[in-house]
């Protein structure tokens, strides 16, 4: 939860709607650095589904390694920076490698960015014409294909593994798109879609792309992530859920789903938090409110039929 700050994200020249947006991202997915059992990241992804309307299928992961805020390009001065990179391992050893792209109050920035690379970063240099086709400018896009071939450039931080070998081992990779919409965002998603299969002039993507980026492209809410916590029963007190995990670690999940009710991102219910009532008696007995009434006549109407 540490990382918005470590990487300059809620520094005051950053607009604040970026340093909202960054400091949620950092909240959430730094979770599932410090959890050893990773029970809730296994299934808030399992929540994610894809223009399709299918799940993301993950099951029993063993490790999770989270990189936050890394640099990729095609080549070319034109630089991506995705809100993290994830590297998942199963039990059975099936790795993943995903693109985490968030996002709170603001939609997407479909203009690519400028970013200079670090001197020791040798970037192989391409005429503006490859450069233009390789950069569409729509962010999900550029993101889903740069993970598939992109150059990335990781920042410093502690992890189990290079985030390189999640790249060239993965077995599966996938962009996962995170917002605080209540519906799947159809057309975020079809936009990227297209916009993935324009990219017709890279000479380096697979021939794959274009053609799985509509079932590797996938949404999930912040309010997902509520419902999980809600539904391992993780928030009741006493909870016999939390003696799974630490000290440390019950802290972490509470003030998690604390951090996403006062973003507004807890799950609707309208029952939530009703106070009991007593039984409503009336003041008036039966034999008050009928003790008046009269028998009445069988009715008949005064026309032939």
């Amino acid at each position: 939860m540490l990382a918005a700050e470590i990487y300059g994200k809620i520094s005051g020249t950053n607009p604040a709607h970026e340093r909202m947006e960054d400091t949620l991202t950092s909240y959430v997915l730094s979770l599932f650095r410090y959890l050893n059992k990773l029970e809730i990241l296994e299934l808030f992804l399992g929540k994610a589904k894809n223009i399709n309307g299918n799940s993301l299928a993950v099951s029993k992961i063993k490790s999770a390694d989270v990189f936050f805020w890394p640099l990729f390009n095609f080549g070319g001065t034109r630089y991506r920076e995705p809100d993290a990179f994830i590297g998942l391992e199963e039990e059975n050893g099936r790795k993943h490698a995903a693109v985490i792209e968030a996002k709170y109050d603001a939609g997407l920035s479909n203009v690519s960015q400028h970013e200079k690379p670090s001197e020791e970063d040798e970037v192989k240099k391409i005429s503006k014409e490859e450069t233009e086709s390789l950069i569409l400018g729509h962010q999900l896009a550029d993101e889903y294909c740069g993970l598939k071939c992109g150059k990335w450039f990781f920042r410093e931080i502690h992890s189990r593994r290079d985030p390189q070998i999640y790249r060239t081992e993965a077995e599966r990779k996938w962009l996962l798109y995170i917002t605080s919409h209540y519906e799947f965002p159809k057309r975020d998603i079809e936009e990227a879609i297209e916009a993935t299969g324009n990219m017709k002039r890279c000479k380096r993507a697979s021939e794959n792309c274009a053609a799985n980026a509509g079932k590797e492209i996938y949404w999930v809410g912040w309010r997902d992530l509520y419902a999980v916590i809600e539904e391992m029963e993780l928030l009741q007190i006493p909870s016999e859920a939390l003696m799974d995990y630490t000290a440390g670690e019950r802290y972490l999940i509470i003030d998690l789903a604390e951090v996403l009710r006062v973003r507004g991102l807890q799950t609707f219910n309208p029952f939530r938090e009703l106070e009991p009532v007593q039984l409503f008696n009336s003041i008036f007995d039966d034999y008050f409110l009928f003790r008046n009434i009269k028998p009445v006549g069988l009715y008949e109407t005064i026309l032939e039929i």
